[in-house]
């Protein structure tokens, strides 16, 4: 079986692209499938995705995460590992995941504009240009810097409690809960550097919490893939407020697969390794196309 393995060709995320990408060749390569890695761009010939049975998605950012890619792949009738059209709607605006999630009574941080406060673009991810505002001269900076360009970027409390990434995958039709990971961040902001760097300094698994707070981030990340249509995955990054509640700060369209990604490591500690967890989530991709052709 011929598999597409779509990556960023150019872009901030690239790197975590080519990562993530060459990690799954290697599995497909294991399984016995017959990968084939391409560099994705606006000018990419689309003709070329026919000749394969089954593709990947690791285009993060614009195309991979906003829909565009899984509108072609939908049109083309090509089974895709992504989330699917929907989701991306959804998740690849910030503003909107907050607004459905608090439609089901799931926390995200308030917009607020006191100091300090979190200064965060609607739309990308790998905390790319995530910061933190302490003053209201630097408020009053980037203010002037986004002037009619506002809409794309969000204000919100800053929370200083534990910070968590809960992940869930979905194995013959069940939502395969995996083990909640804390992030221990250097600084305010888990920075792109930390979220790439190495695994054992920056996330923990399993997070060392109680049962009840366990069960509720659990509640969340279940309650995210529902009303997220979230498809064959989920990742959620959660932190709690000053009361302990948990927030969700994120919701990822595509999680990494690099060896360092939350996702890999929690099902590794789960007992699925990798190569199981791509070829859990290509049958979980035939599947799901199977009955949306029927």
């Amino acid at each position: 079986m011929k598999v597409a393995i779509l990556y960023r060709k150019d872009g901030n995320e690239r790197d975590i692209s080519v990562i993530s990408a060459n990690e799954v060749y290697k599995a497909l390569r294991k399984l016995g499938y017959k990968p084939v890695r391409l560099a994705f761009s606006e000018n990419m010939e689309l003709d070329r995705l026919k000749s394969f049975d089954i593709a990947f998605n690791l285009v993060y950012g614009q195309y991979g995460e906003d829909g565009i890619l899984a509108s072609i792949m939908q049109a083309l009738k090509i089974p895709f590992v992504s989330p699917p059209v929907s989701n991306c709607l959804l998740t690849f605006n910030k503003l909107t995941t907050k607004k459905v999630l608090s439609l089901f009574g799931i926390r995200t941080p308030r917009q607020i504009q006191e100091i300090p406060l979190i200064f965060k673009p609607v739309t990308g991810g790998s905390s790319e240009r995530v910061l933190l505002i302490n003053t209201k001269s630097e408020l009053n900076k980037m203010q002037e810097e986004i002037v009619g360009n506002s809409n794309n970027y969000l204000l919100e409390e800053f929370l200083v409690g534990r910070e968590f990434c809960v992940t869930a995958i979905m194995r013959r039709g069940q939502l395969i809960q995996l083990p909640i990971a804390e992030i221990k961040k250097d600084g305010a902001i888990f920075s792109r550097e930390e979220k790439y760097g190495g695994l054992k300094k920056y996330i923990e698994i399993p997070a060392k919490i109680s049962l009840d707070l366990q069960n509720e981030i659990e509640d969340i990340c279940q309650g995210c893939f529902k009303f997220l249509n979230c498809g064959i995955y989920v990742k959620a990054d959660v932190i709690l407020d000053s009361k302990g509640k948990p927030n969700v700060i994120e919701v990822d369209g595509i999680p990494g697969f690099g060896p360092n990604s939350v996702l890999t490591n929690a099902a590794k500690f789960f007992g699925i390794s990798f190569e199981k967890l791509v070829e859990i989530l290509i049958n979980e991709t035939k599947e799901t196309f199977k009955y949306s052709s029927a």
